[in-house]
C-alpha cells in the first residue's frame, strides 16, 4: 500500500511541562520549561526533518507529563515506522487512536495503524485499521476513497469473512399454532393440541459466521472454498417455561457447519458469468446424544446460477439447485429438494435499490408428511439516503406449500396440506452509531400462515436486533 502523506496532528492544550531540549543549545543535564504545545510542535517539526532521535525524545518527554497524549503517541509511531521498529510502531499507533480526541486525530492514527499492518502484511489488521480510518474521514471525500481502498484490499486478498450476530425476542419461537385446537377442513373432527405445539415466546439468538479462501483466479473464472458455522440457540420466556410439558430451548436450538467449493467463471465477451457450487453440511441438535437417537444429520447439495446485466442499472440471476438431507446420518429417511429461482435487482440514481425474487421448490422424501412443491416470492427496497438518522430497508413476500400426501395418524386431509404464508419486515440502520463501520440494526419482523390443518396456522411478531456493515 502506498504510504499517506504525513500529517501533524493540532495541539488541543497549552499547559507547561518539563522537557529536556537536546537541540536547543541546553546544557546537558539541564532542563527548561517550555510550553506542551511548543514540545508538541517541536516533535513533530523534528520527525518531519528526519531527526527521529530528538522526536522520540520530545514525544516521550510529553508522555512522562501525560500518558495519553495522543501527539506523542502519534510521533513516536511515526519515528518508529520509519526507523523500522514496527513493533513499537504498532503499539503507539493503537494508543494514538485510542486516546484521539477529535476525527482528524483518530483518522490520522487509524491511517498510520494500516500503514503499519500492511508493512507487517497483517491482512485482517489492515482491514480493521482501513475501516476505522474510513469510519473517522473528515470529508466525504476521503470516505468515499477508504470505501474503495476497502474494496481494493478485499480483492487483492484471497481470504473472506462474514459475521453475522443477532438476537430477536418473538412470540412465537418454536413455530407453534395459534390456537390449542386442531380443526381440518372437511373433517368433522377436532383435536386438542398440548401446549409444546402452541406458540411459545422467547429470545431466539443467532451467530452466522463464514471465511472463505480463494484457490485460484484469472481474468475469466475464479475458484474458492469456504466453512461455515451457524449457531441457533433459544430461551423460552418465564411464561412459555411455566406452559410448556416437556419442550426446552435446547429442543429448538440447532448447530450447522457447511463447506463449499465455488467457481465462477466466464467466456470472452459474456454478459456477466456463470457459478457452479457444491455444498456439504451437517446439523447438530444441542440436545443429542451417542444411543443411536441423536440429531445428527448430513446433506449435500449442488448449484448453478447465470448472472447477467439487463441495460446499466439492472442485475438479473437465474439459478437451480439440488440438495439430498438424511435426517439422521447413516438412516433413513432421506430427502431431495428441487428448486429454480430468479432475481432482478434495479438500483436507482438517488442510490435507491430495488429488487424482487421468485422461486419454485419440490421435496421428493421417504417421510410422505415432507414430501412438497411450492413457490416463494419476495419483494425488497433499500433507501440509498438516510431518512433522519436513520438508513431504511423493507422488504414483502409470501409463499404457497402443498402437501399431497400429508397425513395425521389415520386422517388424510383432503386436497393435502396446504399452507400461504405472508410476511414483512423493516429495517432501520443507525449509521451514526457505527463503529469502524459496523451499526446497530433494529428490524421489526412479521408474518402470518394460513393452513387447511389449524395446527399450523401461526403468527410471530418479533423485534431483530442486529449489527450491520455500512461499508
Amino acid at each position: 500500500m502506498t504510504r499517506l502523506s504525513r500529517l501533524a496532528v493540532a495541539a488541543i492544550t497549552a499547559a507547561w511541562i518539563v522537557c529536556p531540549l537536546a537541540d536547543a543549545g541546553v546544557n546537558a543535564g539541564e532542563t527548561v520549561e517550555v510550553p506542551k504545545e511548543d514540545a508538541q510542535l517541536a516533535a513533530v517539526a523534528a520527525w518531519r526533518r528526519g531527526d527521529l532521535i530528538v522526536a522520540r525524545q520530545l514525544s516521550q518527554a510529553l508522555l512522562a507529563a501525560d500518558g495519553r497524549d495522543p501527539l506523542a503517541h502519534y510521533v513516536l509511531a511515526l519515528s518508529s515506522f520509519d526507523n523500522d521498529d514496527l513493533r513499537i510502531a504498532r503499539t503507539h499507533a493503537r494508543l494514538a487512536f485510542r486516546y484521539g480526541r477529535t476525527d482528524v486525530q483518530k483518522h490520522q492514527a487509524a491511517i498510520t495503524a494500516a500503514n503499519i499492518a500492511s508493512a507487517e502484511k497483517r491482512d485482517l489488521a489492515l482491514r480493521f485499521w482501513l475501516r476505522q480510518a474510513t469510519e473517522t474521514a473528515p470529508t466525504p471525500e476521503v470516505r468515499a476513497r477508504g470505501i474503495a481502498t476497502i474494496d481494493a484490499v478485499r480483492r487483492k486478498s484471497p481470504w473472506s469473512t462474514s459475521l453475522r450476530f443477532s438476537v430477536t425476542p418473538s412470540n412465537n419461537v418454536n413455530g407453534g399454532s395459534n390456537s390449542p385446537f386442531n380443526v381440518i377442513d372437511g373433517v368433522p373432527f377436532v383435536g386438542v393440541l398440548d401446549p409444546d405445539a402452541q406458540a411459545l415466546s422467547g429470545l431466539v439468538t443467532t451467530l452466522q459466521g463464514r471465511i472463505g479462501y480463494r484457490l485460484r483466479e484469472t481474468s475469466l473464472s475464479q475458484t474458492q472454498i469456504g466453512a461455515s458455522l451457524g449457531l441457533k440457540r433459544v430461551s423460552l420466556s418465564s411464561g412459555a417455561r411455566d406452559k410448556a410439558i416437556t419442550l426446552t430451548g435446547k429442543d429448538l436450538a440447532t448447530t450447522d457447519v457447511d463447506f463449499s467449493l465455488d467457481h465462477r467463471f466466464r467466456t470472452e465477451g459474456m454478459n456477466g458469468s456463470i457459478s457452479l457450487s457444491l455444498g456439504l453440511g451437517f446439523g447438530l441438535g444441542y440436545d443429542s446424544d451417542l444411543d443411536g437417537n441423536s440429531d445428527f444429520s448430513r446433506r449435500a447439495s449442488l448449484d448453478v446460477s447465470r448472472r447477467f446485466a439487463l441495460g446499466k442499472s439492472t442485475l438479473a440471476d437465474l439459478g437451480a439447485g439440488v440438495e439430498i438431507q438424511e435426517v439422521r446420518a447413516g438412516t433413513r429417511p432421506v430427502s431431495t429438494t428441487y428448486q429454480v429461482s430468479g432475481t432482478l435487482r434495479r438500483g436507482f440514481q438517488n442510490g435507491d435499490i430495488a429488487g424482487v425474487s421468485l422461486a419454485f421448490f419440490a421435496t421428493d422424501a421417504d417421510r410422505s408428511n415432507e414430501r412438497r412443491e411450492g413457490l416463494f416470492v419476495r419483494g425488497s427496497y433499500d433507501f440509498g439516503n438516510a431518512l433522519g438518522p436513520f438508513l431504511v430497508s423493507g422488504a414483502v413476500g409470501g409463499s404457497m406449500s402443498r402437501y399431497a400426501d400429508y397425513t395425521i395418524g389415520f386422517i388424510r386431509p383432503p386436497g393435502g396440506r396446504q399452507d400461504v404464508s405472508i410476511f414483512g419486515e423493516v429495517s432501520l440502520t443507525a449509521k451514526d452509531l457505527s463503529w469502524a463501520g459496523f451499526a446497530p440494526e433494529l428490524t421489526l419482523r412479521a408474518s402470518r400462515t394460513n393452513s387447511n390443518i389449524s395446527r399450523f396456522d401461526q403468527n410471530e411478531l418479533g423485534l431483530v436486533f442486529g449489527i450491520k456493515s455500512l461499508f
